[in-house]
């Protein structure tokens, strides 16, 4: 299942401002960037959405794998890694009443990119990696 757009990171100036400025978290098969939130950058359609505690994206390269299919598939497989954790980050902050008001909140935005060769890994072994870059970065459920 994919991200919702309310959680989905998209555009190329935020691709710019998180590759530029972006705190990185390595792994072996995968790295995290991750950084506040510059409102200013998204499209007019996503301002006027709700603000969320993260907008995220994955980024599969053509070095990890020629075969479309492959690279949609680990793109799907971590997308529903991310949505089930970020998710239950989400159900954190709305059970502990924070107000997402954009004036008061600032959001993060993570781009998770994968590494050539880690098409050749289990998902178990992706699943783990990326749950443990989201704790190492502090967006542990």
């Amino acid at each position: 299942m994919a991200l919702s757009a309310r959680l989905r990171l998209r555009g190329s100036r935020c691709f710019d401002y998180v590759y530029q400025r972006g705190l990185i978290y390595h792994g072996k098969w995968m790295s995290l960037r991750i950084i506040f939130e510059r409102r200013e950058y998204l499209s007019q359609k996503l301002q006027d959405l709700p603000a969320s505690p993260f907008r995220c994206s994955v980024v599969v390269s053509t070095k990890v794998s020629k075969s479309s299919v492959r690279r949609n598939f680990l793109r799907r497989l971590l997308h529903e890694i991310l949505q089930n954790n970020l998710c239950a980050i989400n159900r954190d902050h709305a059970n502990r009443n924070l107000d997402l008001n954009p004036r008061k909140f600032r959001s993060r935005w993570l781009i998770l990119s994968l590494k050539p060769g880690s098409n050749n890994v289990s998902s178990l072994t992706l699943m783990g990696e990326c749950i443990s870059l989201l704790a190492k970065a502090g967006l542990e459920s």
